[in-house]
């Protein structure tokens, strides 16, 4: 079996947020702004959130405790004054999630070393973490691989398995959220947001970007 990084999401966002979770990783709180970076950069949040758990045992061990690294990065031409001990260092989880999915994308379009097949989690890590460097890649990409198929089909994309009348029509805002994260996670498809900001709008106020912590928003029906 194999996945190809570059993908739309293959495990819904509150899977992605339940697994930092239930693993006690420092990025749980903003895990909506770390699978949103995945997915603007067109890379599978699965696949991150593999590798995250595979390099740091989701940001609890290692270097990445301090440098708040998803893919415990050395040089990054987005963050080229932030090298400590010749990794990069991130001002936040987001932002190390960020650099990750840009990275991840090269890799996914194949374009991080030329005439070389990175494009997939099995084979990627020959370039990512290669053997010369001490790693197993065949390791790597086999728990990689693992983890985005357990979690694709533990937290698939648009479903709740409670029946309709049971699902609750509120939803209160935790940290790190966003109005196209709420909506991936609650309705299926980020690009709902307008509909959440419609219903919402004397709460959140003028821009839809400032939603704060605690406000209990009314969800659209499905």
């Amino acid at each position: 079996m194999d996945f190809t990084l570059i993908s739309a999401p293959r495990m819904s966002l509150a899977g992605f947020r339940a697994v930092l979770e239930r693993a006690g990783s420092p990025a749980a709180p903003f895990a909506p702004r770390c699978y949103a970076a995945f997915v603007d950069a067109g890379v599978d949040p699965a696949v991150g959130l593999a590798v995250f758990q595979h390099e740091s045992s989701f940001g609890r061990a290692g270097r990445a405790t301090a440098n708040r690294s998803w893919g415990n990065l050395r040089y990054s031409s987005a963050y080229p004054g932030r090298m400590v001990d010749g990794f990069t260092r991130y001002p936040t989880w987001a932002a190390g999630a960020s650099d990750c999915a840009r990275l991840l994308a090269i890799y996914g379009h194949n374009r991080i070393r030329p005439g070389v097949d990175t494009s997939t989690t099995q084979r990627f890590p020959y370039v990512w973490a290669p053997a010369a460097d001490h790693n197993a890649p065949d390791r790597y990409g086999d728990a990689v691989t693992f983890a985005v198929n357990t979690w694709r089909l533990r937290y698939p994309i648009g479903t709740d398995p409670r029946p309709v009348a049971d699902r609750p029509r509120t939803y209160t805002v935790r940290a790190g959220d966003t109005l196209w994260a709420i909506a991936a996670a609650r309705l299926g498809r980020g690009n709902r947001w307008p509909e959440i900001y419609a219903l919402n709008r004397r709460i959140i106020g003028s821009d839809p970007s400032l939603i704060r912590r605690g406000q209990v928003l009314t969800l659209p029906r499905r």
